[in-house]
């Protein structure tokens, strides 16, 4: 097949956009120079080989030295009037290798497969086959096989599609991996590649095989934080149970792994998952970094139950549904707006990791609302004395006067102990990310210091009735968030609580309702008829808008973590009161 063009107007086009002008090639394509056929001698103007070896050295080492121009104009001398097929083909690669320097793969593509058209050599083929490859494992699916139909050689094209089946597999990139050396194995049977490529889909399916019916979980069942993780597993046993029984003919089965709270044994225990071919695994809760990244390499879904930062952004197969200090402070936060018009906010936390997180969690969401963080002040883990952390939320006094009126006084004024004042603070809302006890012994301070005109905002470890008993008489309308409600009016709720109370002997709180509903998501989703591959699965749950739980309605944000409004409530008289209850 003839490819005749003006080596010239390349030259030209090409420098052009080498010097940054105006005249550029990036959408244009180019025909390629035929090599004459005389015997593979051509040109008559060298009296012999030599000064165009030394022609295409010069052009080897302006392109070293990044001197394009000059390399680009070397080598076309040599294509125009070639002394041998060996020097064209030469010209041809570094022209090629120009214009992938330059990120125009596809004409440097049509340079590589010209070079290789005419090639002899085994290793010079070898080494333009690797370049090809290059490009070929950077494109989708149709661009690769639009690129392989510039190639007449039946056996290069065989050679370009294993190759690059191949480096996609190396990469992890298993599933255009898989469709190339199908693509391979079907087209080019007697190719000596065949058993190499034949073993590599062997492998990926291997990989990739999985029993719908079982489940992995990977829980703390001894250590430290034993108790959360065994109150999670009787809520998934609890789950699979009650689907088991509707499903007779397809029975799910847990495999149950324990990470015994040690980050060093989590990726072993995934690994002896993905061995079972389990679909999916539900946690861990405490050792989740190192799990999903093991978990994402073998490409298995995985929902965690963990507050931990960056966890879903790990990758594609990981998915988050749990309490995080997002979640908590968005619910309350847009609740405090549109309830009250509340723009103002301060925030007095514990300088230890659970009050920091949620500090800057507060922080990084504020300024979608248009809000404003007034004050923001810490207190030593285990300080009781907050004097000096609350009067720096203090910009002054007022006072009563005899008409009953909160009026201001002179700043040079005495506060004097048979009147009464109010302090003034510059926000509407105090934030305090801290357990019931310490709120215990914040709040009456608050009020001892004259702030009494603000609402106090928590997270869900304040639904706790001992903190009524504590400090019920300074709480009085706090607001904070929980995932879980049992005594909600729901005909769902009630059952789990009722069935679940029965089995195993107390009333399931947030940990059990939150592992409930993650088996349920994961079942439900595993019954769908076009779920037949771990990654079906993933992208069904990527997909996923799940109301058919007890929590709070879910779904996942592009990086894998849980969408959810949640349970908002307040403490009136001596109870804890459902104040805007999420919809489920």
């Amino acid at each position: 097949m003839k490819r005749v063009y003006s080596i010239n107007i390349l030259i030209f086009i090409l420098s052009c956009s080498l010097l940054s002008q105006s005249c550029t090639f990036s959408k244009q394509t180019y025909n390629i120079p035929s090599l004459p056929q005389t015997g593979g001698v051509v040109s008559t103007e060298f009296s012999d080989c030599s000064s165009q070896v030394k022609i295409l050295n010069e052009a080897r080492s302006s392109f070293k030295n990044k001197k394009y121009i000059k390399a680009l104009n070397k080598a076309s001398e040599v294509i125009k009037k070639p002394c041998s097929t060996e020097h064209y083909i030469q010209a041809l690669e570094i022209i090629g290798d120009i214009f992938l320097q330059r990120n125009e793969i596809i004409n440097g593509f049509r340079f590589y497969c010209e070079a290789i058209e005419n090639s002899k050599s085994t290793s010079q083929k070898s080494r333009i086959v690797k370049k090809m490859v290059f490009i070929t494992s950077q494109k989708k699916s149709d661009e690769f096989f639009s690129l392989l139909s510039e190639i007449r050689s039946v056996e290069i094209q065989g050679a370009v599609i294993y190759e690059t089946g191949l480096r996609n597999f190396q990469e992890g990139k298993d599933a255009l991996a898989m469709k190339l050396l199908n693509r391979f194995i079907e087209n080019f049977k007697d190719h000596d590649q065949i058993p190499n490529a034949e073993a590599i889909v062997k492998i990926i399916q291997e990989r990739y095989a999985f029993y719908p019916n079982r489940i992995g979980v990977l829980l703390p069942l001894s250590g430290f934080y034993k108790i959360a993780g065994e109150r999670a597993l009787q809520a998934i046993n609890h789950a699979v149970n009650e689907v088991n029984k509707s499903n007779p003919n397809k029975s799910f089965r847990l495999f149950i792994k324990d990470t015994e709270s040690d980050p060093h044994y989590v990726s072993q225990r995934v690994k002896e998952l993905n061995q079972e071919k389990v679909a999916c695994i539900i946690g861990p809760m405490i050792t989740a970094k190192p799990a999903a990244i093991e978990s994402n390499r073998l490409k298995i879904p995985m929902i965690t139950m963990t507050q931990q930062a960056g966890i879903p952004q790990i990758g594609d197969y990981i998915f988050r549904n749990f309490l995080t200090p997002h979640m908590q402070i968005e619910s309350s936060l847009i609740y405090f707006i549109e309830h009250f018009g509340f723009t103002n906010f301060a925030i007095l936390y514990p300088d230890e990791k659970y009050g920091q997180a949620f500090k800057n969690a507060f922080e990084e969401i504020i300024p979608y609302y248009k809000c404003n963080i007034t004050d923001t002040v810490y207190y030593k883990p285990g300080q009781t004395d907050f004097s000096e952390q609350i009067t720096r939320l203090i910009h002054g006094y007022k006072k009563l006067n005899e008409e009953g009126q909160f009026v201001e006084i002179n700043s040079d004024e005495k506060i004097l102990k048979n009147k009464r004042y109010r302090a003034k603070v510059n926000f509407d809302v105090l934030f305090i990310p801290d357990s019931p006890s310490m709120l215990a012994m914040i709040a009456p301070q608050l009020r001892y210091h004259d702030i009494d005109q603000i609402m106090l905002m928590g997270t869900n470890i304040w639904n706790s009735k001992k903190l009524l008993k504590m400090a019920n008489g300074y709480i009085q309308q706090a607001v904070f968030p929980d995932g879980f409600y049992q005594e909600k009016d729901s005909e769902k709720v009630r059952a789990f609580v009722s069935s679940f109370q029965h089995v195993n002997g107390h009333k399931p709180e947030y940990i059990e309702a939150e592992a409930y509903d993650t088996a349920l998501m994961i079942m439900n989703s595993l019954l769908l008829p076009h779920v037949r591959s771990r990654k079906d699965l993933a992208l069904a749950l990527a997909s996923i808008n799940f109301k058919g739980g007890v929590t709070c309605p879910v779904s996942f944000n592009e990086s894998g973590d849980a969408i959810k409004n949640l349970n908002l409530f307040t403490f009136k008289d001596d109870k804890i009161v459902l104040l805007n209850p999420c919809e489920n």
